[in-house]
Protein backbone atom coordinates (compact mmCIF):
# COMPACT_ATOMS: atom_id res chain seq x y z
CA UNK A 1 0.00 0.00 0.00
CA UNK A 2 2.78 2.19 0.83
CA UNK A 3 4.79 2.09 -2.89
CA UNK A 4 0.98 2.60 -4.23
CA UNK A 5 0.33 6.27 -2.36
CA UNK A 6 4.68 7.45 -2.70
CA UNK A 7 3.96 6.62 -6.64
CA UNK A 8 0.82 8.46 -6.36
CA UNK A 9 1.97 11.35 -4.42
CA UNK A 10 5.24 10.80 -6.99
CA UNK A 11 2.88 10.82 -10.10
CA UNK A 12 1.19 14.39 -8.69
CA UNK A 13 4.19 15.60 -8.22
CA UNK A 14 5.12 15.15 -11.42
CA UNK A 15 1.98 16.28 -13.19
CA UNK A 16 2.19 19.79 -10.90
CA UNK A 17 5.41 20.22 -12.34
CA UNK A 18 4.10 19.67 -15.99
CA UNK A 19 1.56 22.21 -15.20
CA UNK A 20 3.57 25.02 -14.04
CA UNK A 21 5.85 24.61 -16.91
CA UNK A 22 2.99 24.21 -19.63
CA UNK A 23 2.80 27.80 -20.18
CA UNK A 24 6.16 28.26 -21.17
CA UNK A 25 6.54 28.67 -25.86
CA UNK A 26 8.14 24.94 -26.22
CA UNK A 27 5.05 23.50 -25.18
CA UNK A 28 6.13 19.82 -27.15
CA UNK A 29 9.50 19.47 -25.48
CA UNK A 30 7.54 19.68 -21.93
CA UNK A 31 5.20 17.18 -22.95
CA UNK A 32 7.86 14.44 -24.05
CA UNK A 33 9.63 15.14 -20.92
CA UNK A 34 6.77 14.60 -18.78
CA UNK A 35 5.95 11.43 -20.90
CA UNK A 36 10.08 10.33 -20.16
CA UNK A 37 9.83 11.00 -16.59
CA UNK A 38 6.47 8.50 -16.76
CA UNK A 39 7.84 5.91 -18.49
CA UNK A 40 11.59 6.26 -16.61
CA UNK A 41 9.37 5.59 -12.81
CA UNK A 42 7.04 3.07 -14.75
CA UNK A 43 10.38 0.86 -15.62
CA UNK A 44 12.03 1.94 -11.63
CA UNK A 45 8.54 0.71 -10.59
CA UNK A 46 8.51 -2.68 -12.59
CA UNK A 47 12.21 -3.75 -11.10
CA UNK A 48 10.68 -3.12 -7.24
CA UNK A 49 7.69 -5.13 -8.50
CA UNK A 50 10.35 -7.82 -9.88
CA UNK A 51 12.14 -7.83 -6.28
CA UNK A 52 9.09 -7.48 -4.69
CA UNK A 53 7.74 -11.16 -6.25
CA UNK A 54 10.97 -12.86 -6.13
CA UNK A 55 11.23 -11.98 -2.17
CA UNK A 56 7.48 -13.61 -2.41
CA UNK A 57 8.77 -16.43 -3.66
CA UNK A 58 11.14 -17.26 -1.39
CA UNK A 59 9.64 -16.57 1.52
CA UNK A 60 6.82 -18.76 0.25
CA UNK A 61 9.63 -21.48 -0.41
CA UNK A 62 10.99 -20.75 2.84
CA UNK A 63 7.07 -21.15 5.01
CA UNK A 64 5.83 -23.92 2.95
CA UNK A 65 8.85 -25.99 0.96
CA UNK A 66 6.82 -29.26 0.50
CA UNK A 67 3.83 -27.15 -1.07
CA UNK A 68 6.83 -25.03 -3.24
CA UNK A 69 8.44 -27.85 -4.28
CA UNK A 70 5.01 -29.89 -5.69
CA UNK A 71 4.11 -26.46 -7.30
CA UNK A 72 7.31 -25.96 -9.40
CA UNK A 73 7.29 -29.99 -9.79
CA UNK A 74 3.87 -29.79 -11.45
CA UNK A 75 4.24 -26.56 -13.66
CA UNK A 76 7.67 -28.39 -14.78
CA UNK A 77 6.83 -31.26 -15.78
CA UNK A 78 5.29 -30.29 -19.16
CA UNK A 79 8.44 -29.28 -20.17
CA UNK A 80 9.85 -32.67 -18.73
CA UNK A 81 7.64 -34.49 -21.07
CA UNK A 82 8.51 -32.63 -24.49
CA UNK A 83 11.74 -32.73 -23.42
CA UNK A 84 11.73 -36.62 -23.46
CA UNK A 85 9.85 -36.84 -26.48
CA UNK A 86 12.21 -34.76 -27.84
CA UNK A 87 15.30 -36.81 -27.03
CA UNK A 88 13.18 -40.02 -28.06
CA UNK A 89 12.61 -38.72 -31.26
CA UNK A 90 15.88 -37.44 -31.94
CA UNK A 91 17.18 -40.90 -30.70
CA UNK A 92 15.19 -42.44 -33.61
CA UNK A 93 16.02 -40.20 -36.43
CA UNK A 94 19.91 -41.07 -35.41
CA UNK A 95 19.13 -44.84 -35.26
CA UNK A 96 17.57 -44.71 -39.11
CA UNK A 97 20.30 -42.21 -40.23
CA UNK A 98 22.90 -44.95 -38.92
CA UNK A 99 20.49 -47.72 -40.53
CA UNK A 100 20.46 -45.77 -43.70
CA UNK A 101 24.67 -45.39 -44.12
CA UNK A 102 24.64 -49.21 -43.03
CA UNK A 103 22.68 -50.29 -45.81
CA UNK A 104 24.44 -47.64 -48.23
CA UNK A 105 28.17 -48.95 -46.94
CA UNK A 106 26.75 -52.61 -47.19
CA UNK A 107 25.34 -51.72 -50.91
CA UNK A 108 28.55 -50.46 -52.04
CA UNK A 109 30.77 -53.44 -50.31
CA UNK A 110 28.46 -55.47 -52.94
CA UNK A 111 29.12 -53.11 -55.73
CA UNK A 112 32.73 -53.89 -55.26
CA UNK A 113 32.71 -57.34 -55.04
CA UNK A 114 30.02 -57.57 -58.32
CA UNK A 115 33.07 -55.37 -60.11
CA UNK A 116 35.92 -57.54 -58.95
CA UNK A 117 33.76 -60.97 -59.83
CA UNK A 118 33.32 -59.70 -63.26
CA UNK A 119 36.90 -58.67 -63.52
CA UNK A 120 38.17 -62.19 -62.71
Amino acid sequence: MQTQVKSFTSALIAVRRFWRELPTQNCSANIERFIWICCRRRSARTMIDIKAWAEYVVEWAAKDPYGFLTTVILALTPLFIASALLSWKLAKMIEAKDREQKKKLKRQENIAKAKRAKKD
